[in-house]
């Protein structure tokens, strides 16, 4: 207990003590344990402006007048703009911006960004005393539904050097494919070679247990095909499957493949990772039913299947926004499905 309560203690005093946004500005210039560290945040306060992309290079001369602040991560809705009384909407379309000065980057290396998924499409700029450039984006930014396009995947965006060490990171995002919307996730910020490597661990770590699942799906369907009424089996397979598409999803290993984002593979994907979720409670209840039969169990694993069922047919055949919209009620199913 003492050794554990000594590294818990060790854990907080290592813990990285880094600068929050304030007002769409962080300055990171005197903080070298970014030179040190895997990766920093950009978390904080970040410059808003609601339904309408402000042209990055406007940025060279300041922000623009009449921008409003919001918390990065977050999601907008509820969050207020001009004219805007009864808070924003999931849908819709804005410009994020912050103002960064960075210390000079390590030799051989440059600093970089990782931006995680946003909700739902975004095309981030840098913008230096010298160019405006685009350095990652995600599905197609646009100002309605037939111009949106939606992808979510990981980027690591290099950064492009400064002869001050300041930039602005302009975020052009719009969202009409999921009820929430806004940056939700933390970018990070560190140097190019340490994001890549940490991205590159990440994939191999998801493409390892992928390998993994598949071998044992396939081997548990080998067994229930040979020998029927081993349920045990088949219930196993599913369970494997469900998490083969969970991992798969969640991963984001579809966007590591060279194609060009369509709503139509956005809503595969996102089906995909909701049903996987929404079916593994049941599941793992008809696997722990065979294997510890019970005709009060096998009750309780129907009924976790008829509670389910509603939201299964909402993830199949409804808009990605309707099954966004019902997807924290399923929480409490999950819960009950636990106990």
């Amino acid at each position: 207990m003492a050794l554990l309560l000594s590294l818990l203690l060790l854990g907080c005093s290592l813990a990285r003590e880094q600068s929050s946004a304030r007002e769409g500005y962080l300055d990171l210039s005197s903080d070298r344990q970014l030179l040190e560290d895997s990766a920093g945040d950009l978390d904080g306060v970040w410059l808003f402006r609601w339904q309408e992309f402000i042209e990055p290079s406007i940025f060279r001369a300041g922000a623009p007048t009449g921008m409003f602040s919001i918390q990065l991560p977050s999601i907008w809705n509820g969050k207020f703009s001009e004219g805007e009384e009864m808070g924003l909407s999931g849908e819709g379309y804005a410009t994020y911006a912050l103002e960064l000065k960075l210390p000079d980057a390590p030799s051989n290396d440059q600093w970089a960004l990782l931006v995680h998924e946003v909700s739902t499409a975004y095309a981030l700029y840098a913008v230096t005393s010298n160019e405006v450039r685009l350095i990652a984006k995600n599905g197609r930014v646009g100002k309605n539904g037939s111009e949106h396009i939606a992808q979510w995947s990981r980027r690591v965006a290099p950064l492009p050097e400064s002869s001050d060490g300041k930039m602005w990171l302009v975020m052009h995002l719009s969202n009409f494919s999921y009820v929430r919307g806004g940056a939700w996730k933390s970018i990070q910020i560190g140097t190019a070679g340490r994001l890549d490597r940490a991205l590159t661990v990440r994939n191999l770590l998801s493409a390892g247990l992928l390998g993994i699942l598949l071998v044992m799906a396939l081997y548990h369907l080998a067994r229930y095909l040979m020998r029927r009424t081993d349920l045990g089996s088949a219930w196993f397979t599913l369970l494997c499957v469900l998490v083969f598409v969970r991992e798969f999803t969640i991963s984001r290993m579809a966007d590591y493949v060279a194609y060009v984002p369509t709503d139509t593979i956005f809503n595969i994907l996102i089906r995909l990772e909701f049903l996987s979720f929404q079916m593994a409670g049941p599941a793992v209840m008809g696997f722990v039913g065979v294997v510890f039969p019970s005709s009060r169990y096998r009750s309780l694993t129907r009924l976790a299947w008829w509670l389910s069922a509603p939201y299964v047919f909402i993830s199949i055949f409804m808009s990605t926004q309707a099954m966004s919209m019902v997807l924290k009620s399923y929480y409490v199913i999950m819960a009950g499905q636990i106990l």
